[in-house]
């Protein structure tokens, strides 16, 4: 008996911790599916994926398994087969609202208009109390120009809803597309109507007048928003905007001061409305000036109006403002090159030398491989005199320039110059030379080369040549009658000397004493005596430290 208990009792046993199959796989399916989830949760997205399949293996009707798998596809950026899968869910599913919304983003992403409007069609017919999908459906329909599907869809959501921004809008835009300018009045009118608060659409009425054509009305509406909404930029704007249509800027100008500032425009809308003043001959500098420094105020971190501003104030040369509102927005903006090439213009006309100097060197942290920095640099020591450091700035720029011949030019220039201050007289001739081979035009630097020629007469033909080129371009120049003047006189061509330095005298030559000391040489040359003691002691009157002359004058009244 006790053998045949122990049987029972393990059969019955058997028996009551046994499953039947389905539910066995229904508890393999859910034990899948949860790890499934924790692994998308962990962006392992592979492992996710081998377990969701093997979730269909057991429960192949799963809806939510295929959903899960197109949303893993669509993360991976795989949207064909997110598609796939998601239809595979509305397959058994169809009326599920998340799987619509998904099956809409797949099509978005893949560009399938198609089954986009599918999606939002199933959505509106299965929940239509949603006012967001009737909508997004009213949009489709107006996108593909079915206009009266999308009036029909707006006219029960508003019916629904009461009057909705967006609703009336996009009815707004079909009635434009149509040309049912009536109705779209009727429907500003509405929102003006329904939300008197609102300065917008008080905009909006009048802008639509303007479009019309009808000026005089959207004057009247922005005038009436002004007394309901006195402080209110955007009508300012909008008003200013008008009258600078109509070419009544002085009438304008003060709603454009009051405006300038609103978010209701975009800054390249508001550049034009501004540049119509600022372009305009009844606006005066002042005023002009007060509207830049207003945009500027209100929008300190757009470039282009500093800019622009900063070049008005050129252009009207009013450098001292300008180079005060230049240092101010390089506080703000020390990388804007622009600003401080033209701060250091400033200098250099004004011969600042000692702020030129400063300033470009500190630009030259910003731009170390600005070659105009180096220049300008350059250019400060050669007029300060330290000739030695404006050779070497001069020289690390030049290796800057790139394709600009006028700044490669002026390297040479001011290197040429540099070097016959320390008298390395050959270099010196080299950058000459370097400079005319670009442009053999300039006869202030022919002269100048011409000059330093006769010095120990090192080539007094090619002194003749440049001299000669020089006074060809501006014959009454007396410092160029004068250099060519003096080759002809080292050349022992006294009479031709006598001619051309009697010229240079007759031309403004009187008042410079070089000029007269070489008139002085000369004349003793061509045996003028008289004359030249009398050059002689109008030399010395512009120059008394002449020790020379004093002492051939000396020698002269002795004989």
């Amino acid at each position: 008996m006790r053998y045949l208990f122990v049987i029972f009792f393990l059969s019955y046993f058997h028996f009551s911790f046994s499953q039947k199959p389905e539910k066995k796989d229904a508890f393999k399916f859910t034990y899948l599916y949860s790890d499934a989830l924790k692994f998308k949760m962990e962006d392992n997205y592979e492992e996710a994926l081998k377990l969701f399949e093997e979730c269909l293996k057991y429960k192949p009707e799963s809806s939510a398994t295929f959903y899960q798998l197109s949303l893993i596809y669509f993360r991976k950026m795989e949207y064909e087969n997110a598609m796939s899968y998601i239809n595979q869910a509305l397959d058994i599913v169809p009326d599920n609202e998340w799987y619509l919304l998904q099956k809409a983003e797949c099509a978005s992403r893949l560009d399938d208009d198609k089954a986009f409007v599918a999606a939002y069609h199933d959505l509106y017919r299965y929940y239509p109390q949603n006012p967001e999908y009737a909508y997004k459906l009213a949009v489709i329909d107006y996108k593909q120009q079915n206009y009266d599907n999308a009036l029909l869809i707006l006219n029960t959501i508003e019916k629904e809803q009461g009057v909705v921004e967006n609703i009336s809008f996009l009815k707004n835009n079909i009635f434009y597309q149509t040309k049912r300018y009536d109705l779209l009045l009727l429907e500003l009118k509405k929102l003006v109507a329904v939300f008197p608060d609102s300065v917008k659409y008080v905009d909006m009425l009048a802008k639509y007048y303007l479009s019309m054509h009808q000026p005089n009305r959207a004057m009247d509406v922005y005038q009436q928003g002004l007394l309901k909404f006195p402080g209110s930029r955007r009508l300012s704007i909008g008003l200013a905007q008008l009258y600078g249509n109509m070419k009544n800027f002085r009438e304008g100008y003060p709603f454009l001061i009051k405006g300038i500032g609103t978010l209701d425009i975009s800054i390249k809308e508001l550049s034009k409305i501004a540049e119509n003043y600022l372009n305009s001959h009844e606006i005066s500098k002042e005023q002009k000036i007060i509207i830049y420094k207003q945009l500027i105020d209100n929008y300190p971190d757009e470039m282009a109006f500093q800019t622009e501003f900063i070049n008005y104030l050129l252009h009207e040369k009013q450098f001292n403002l300008a180079e005060i509102n230049i240092i101010e927005i390089l506080k703000r903006h020390s990388e804007n090159f622009d600003l401080w090439a033209a701060l250091l213009n400033i200098y250099s006309s004004q011969k600042r030398y000692e702020l030129l100097l400063e300033s470009a060197n500190e630009a030259l942290e910003y731009f170390p491989n600005q070659a105009l920095l180096y220049f300008y640099s350059g250019y400060a020591y050669f007029y300060l005199k330290d000739y030695q450091k404006a050779i070497s700035t001069l020289e690390t720029g030049l290796d800057y320039v790139l394709d600009n011949k006028d700044i490669q030019l002026q390297f040479y220039l001011y290197l040429a110059e540099a070097y016959h201050a320390v008298m390395q007289t050959n270099i010196s001739d080299e950058y000459f030379e370097k400079y005319l081979a670009l442009n053999r035009h300039n006869p202030y630097v022919m002269n100048n080369y011409a000059y330093y020629l006769t010095q120990n007469s090192r080539n007094l033909e090619k002194a003749l040549y440049f001299a000669e080129r020089s006074i060809e371009i501006e014959p009454f120049n007396p410092s160029f009658l004068d250099t060519y003047a003096w080759v002809l006189y080292l050349k022992n061509s006294f009479k031709d000397a006598l001619f051309n330095i009697e010229k240079a005298y007759k031309y403004g030559g009187d008042k410079n004493a070089l000029i007269c000391e070489h008139y002085a040489y000369i004349l003793l040359k061509n045996h003028e005596i008289d004359k030249a003691k009398n050059i002689i002691q109008q030399s010395l009157k512009l120059n008394p430290d002449n020790v020379n002359l004093k002492k051939l004058l000396q020698t002269l009244d002795a004989e």
